[in-house]
């Protein structure tokens, strides 16, 4: 799953949460809700860590990701039910 990928590419880079959300200007919580699969990315979210990370973290299972913004629509980001 992308939040599993997204921990071990931060993993692999030996940043921190705190570390990698001074990087890419979010939140430590936020990043935490990513890696830990309680908020599904945005499109342009994952690319932001993937650049961050040198790894590819594309959403490229998209229907399990429609799928799951669908059932917790309090936890994804704006635009992530209709791919804006």
């Amino acid at each position: 799953m992308w939040h599993e990928r997204l921990r071990v590419a931060r993993r692999t880079a030996g940043l921190s949460l705190r570390e990698l959300a001074a990087q890419v200007h979010y939140s430590r919580g936020h990043l935490h809700d990513l890696e830990t699969g309680r908020r599904n990315p945005a499109a342009e979210t994952a690319a932001r860590l993937g650049v961050a990370l040198g790894a590819d973290l594309s959403l490229s299972d998209e229907d399990d990701r429609l799928a799951w913004a669908a059932e917790h629509p309090s936890h994804s980001e704006p635009g992530a039910a209709d791919g804006q």
